[in-house]
């Protein structure tokens, strides 16, 4: 109280000096402003563009996004002949399971078909191990923890999806996520408040999938923890005909006996907990 008497009185003697010091404040803070606004966001300690964040929120590579105001264009070399629907398809990242099962109508599951555990030392040997935290030694850049696994993803007893990875972890956190709680890639990048940097490498159709099939090689990675995945699609009949061709599966396909996963992964599609 007896600092606030002294100064009142000073105050008043010196409005304009007052008055001048509050335009000071002002000033000073709507550069502040301005500055936050033109300077590049941060994601995963980086200098992550607003613009890539927008591109990864919207499930598209960052790289091919064109103008965020006014017009968007997904520019990629495209295969010949495929449909806008199959572009979603090998443009998404994080949400194909959603997408399927939006499409289809219907559930899709996870199954795990296998994952085999290494850990590469300085010397370029690799040693297996269990997918078990406990029994892995502490992953870093010189000798990392490398998983190769396939999972199918099925709508009832109908192949949709084959998705081959091979995921490369250096970091401690990661590490945790992904051996020790079994989150799949995606939900890793979430718990680790990461946005992954993606990358399309490759689209094309029949080749690797054989006659008939859709299929894509792409990249995710942040500090850690980075991801390469091929995507299969085994028949292009299911993007055309959709429930149709569905049906006709289901109806002359037994079920095979797989240990389904989690029916709640939202992740690349290619992770599941073991």
């Amino acid at each position: 109280m007896l600092v606030l008497a002294l100064m009142v009185p000073r105050l008043l003697h010196y409005p304009e000096k007052f008055r001048d010091l509050r335009w000071e404040n002002r000033e000073r803070s709507h550069q502040a402003k301005v500055a936050r606004s033109t300077s590049p966001k941060r994601y995963c300690g980086s200098d992550f563009p607003i613009g890539t964040f927008v591109a990864s929120f919207l499930g598209v590579a960052p790289a091919v996004l064109v103008g965020i105001s006014n017009r968007t264009s997904v520019q990629f070399a495209w295969p010949p002949n495929i449909t806008g629907v199959e572009r979603i398809v090998l443009s998404a990242h994080g949400d194909l399971q959603r997408l399927l099962s939006a499409f289809f109508s219907r559930s899709i599951n996870v199954a795990l078909i296998y994952s085999h555990t290494t850990v590469e030392d300085p010397s370029g040997v690799s040693t297996s191990y269990p997918p078990s935290l406990s029994a892995l030694p502490h992953p870093s850049p010189t000798a990392p923890l490398v998983q190769q696994r396939q999972v199918h993803l099925l709508c009832g007893s109908s192949v949709v999806c084959v998705a081959t990875s091979t995921v490369r972890v250096t970091a401690a956190a990661p590490a945790q996520l992904f051996f020790g709680q079994k989150y799949a890639i995606g939900q890793v990048f979430r718990k680790m408040g990461c946005i992954p940097e993606f990358e399309l490498v490759e689209a094309g159709v029949d080749g690797l999938g054989g006659p008939g099939s859709l299929w894509r090689k792409y990249k995710l990675y942040t500090e850690g923890f980075a991801c390469e995945i091929l995507e299969v699609f085994p028949n292009r009949d299911m993007f055309v005909r959709g429930e149709a061709w569905l049906n006709d599966k289901l109806t002359a396909s037994a079920s095979p006996r797989f240990e389904f996963a989690r029916e709640d992964i939202t992740s690349e599609e290619v992770m599941v907990r073991n």
